[in-house]
C-alpha cells in the first residue's frame, strides 16, 4: 500500500506541475504583461479558482493575489506532511476509547464490507424485493434479512466459513494475515 500511495502521491505532483502550474503560469503572464493587464482581486482569483478546483490541487498551493499581483507557489511542507502517511490506513471514529478499543474499531470497519455486499446485490439478477411496504426503510431492511437468512442457508452449498468467531479468536490481530 505505501508503494501505491507513493505512486499516487507522485502523479499528483506531476499533475501539479505541468497541468495547474501551466495554467497559472498563464494567468501570472496576464496580471504582468504590459497592454491591459489583469486587474482585481475578484478578477484574477475567479480564474485562479477555475484552475484550481478543475484539477482539485488547492491544498498543494500556496496562492497570494492582491489588485496588481498574482503568484503561487507548492505548499511543500503540506507535501512532505502527506509524503510521511504513504502507506498508513487511518480509521477516525467519535467513539471514546474507553467504549471501543482499537482493536474492535477495526473488527468494525471491516465488517461493514458484509453490510456492504447485501446492499449492492439488492439489484442484481435476484432483485430482492418485498411487496407493498410503505417506507425504502423497511423495504431495505427486509431485504437485509431475507439476504443473511439466504446466506445462511446456503452457507454449505457457499464454502462459508463454518465458525468465523472461532476464527477470529485463533487471531490475534484483526489486521493480521489469516493462516
Amino acid at each position: 500500500m505505501a508503494k501505491e500511495r507513493t505512486d499516487k502521491r507522485l502523479s499528483l505532483d506531476l499533475l501539479t506541475k505541468w497541468a495547474t502550474e501551466g495554467e497559472l503560469d498563464k494567468i501570472v503572464a496576464a496580471v504582468n504583461r504590459e497592454s491591459r493587464p489583469l486587474r482585481g482581486k475578484d478578477k484574477i482569483a475567479m480564474k485562479v479558482g477555475k484552475v484550481i478546483d478543475h484539477y482539485k490541487m488547492a491544498k498543494h498551493l500556496i496562492v497570494e493575489i492582491t489588485d496588481e499581483t498574482f503568484g503561487y507557489r507548492r505548499d511543500e511542507a503540506k507535501i512532505a506532511a502527506r509524503a510521511t502517511l504513504d502507506g498508513v490506513y487511518v480509521l477516525r471514529t467519535s467513539v471514546e476509547s474507553e467504549v471501543l478499543s482499537t482493536k474492535e474499531v477495526v473488527t468494525s470497519y471491516t465488517s461493514l464490507s458484509n453490510v456492504e455486499r447485501v446492499f449492492r446485490g439488492f439489484h442484481t439478477v435476484l432483485d430482492i424485493r418485498p411487496i407493498r411496504h410503505r417506507t425504502e426503510q423497511r423495504v431495505r431492511m427486509l431485504s437485509y434479512y431475507v439476504s443473511l437468512s439466504m446466506a445462511h442457508t446456503l452457507a454449505p452449498l457457499l464454502y462459508k466459513d463454518d465458525g468465523p468467531e472461532g476464527a477470529k479468536a485463533l487471531r490475534g490481530s484483526p489486521v493480521a494475515p489469516a493462516k
